[in-house]
């Protein structure tokens, strides 16, 4: 089973099984996305399996459209927790044992910028090319989804913003030279969306012993 299919397999067990579905959503979306790239497409693309999954599964009249509500608001609560590591780490970045290259920052900006619509497209397909358990309730579900990404919007708009508007300082100039100095234990490139996460926790930690 290749990693899409079993993020869309796993996402659907969840939403048939009716418990818990927001939190189990949000941490499989934590997941997946742990050990992929900081490119354009990771995060919309765990969205859109995730999606795909959780209407199957409704489909297949093992799982309910509330349950697929729930979903939802799973993949939102995932996806600001991506956002807020976003912005933290690249707030925090400077003077830190930790780097991003010029590309993944782009990448992770470009990410941010599109998720909202990603996440719409997704839900909307999903609806389209469902069966009358979820097609019944189509309506509600697409204005849910809709309060849902006005709702993350603020959060994906202030960290895209402040990596537009990084410091010289988070940047290792390139992968090889993240690489070089990840070699050396002089910095840490933040190459995944899991690392992302962690070196944001790893801020928070800090921040927390301070106080």
């Amino acid at each position: 089973m290749t990693e899409s299919s079993s993020t869309s397999h796993k996402a659907g067990k969840i939403v048939g099984s009716g418990d818990n579905v927001r939190q189990c959503i949000r941490d499989l979306v934590l997941t997946a996305v742990r050990e992929r790239k900081l490119d354009t497409d990771s995060l919309g693309d765990t969205i859109e399996e995730v999606v795909e999954g959780a209407a199957q599964e409704v489909d297949s009249a093992s799982g309910s459209s509330e349950a697929f509500s729930h979903a939802i608001d799973g993949v939102k609560d995932a996806v600001e927790r991506v956002s807020m590591a976003a912005k933290l780490s690249v707030q925090e970045v400077s003077g830190k044992t930790m780097s991003f290259t010029k590309q993944e920052l782009e990448n992770l900006e470009k990410s941010l910028d599109s998720i909202g619509n990603t996440f719409m497209s997704s839900v909307s397909k999903s609806l389209e090319n469902s069966s009358e358990a979820l097609k019944e309730n189509s309506s509600e579900l697409l204005s849910h989804v809709k309060r849902t990404v006005e709702a993350m919007r603020p959060g994906l708009e202030q960290a895209a913003q402040t990596i537009r508007n990084h410091p010289k300082e988070v940047l290792s100039g390139s992968a090889e030279a993240a690489g070089d100095a990840l070699k050396s234990g002089a910095r840490v490139a933040v190459a995944t969306l899991g690392g992302l996460i962690d070196a944001a926790e790893e801020l928070l930690a800090d921040e927390k012993k301070k106080d």
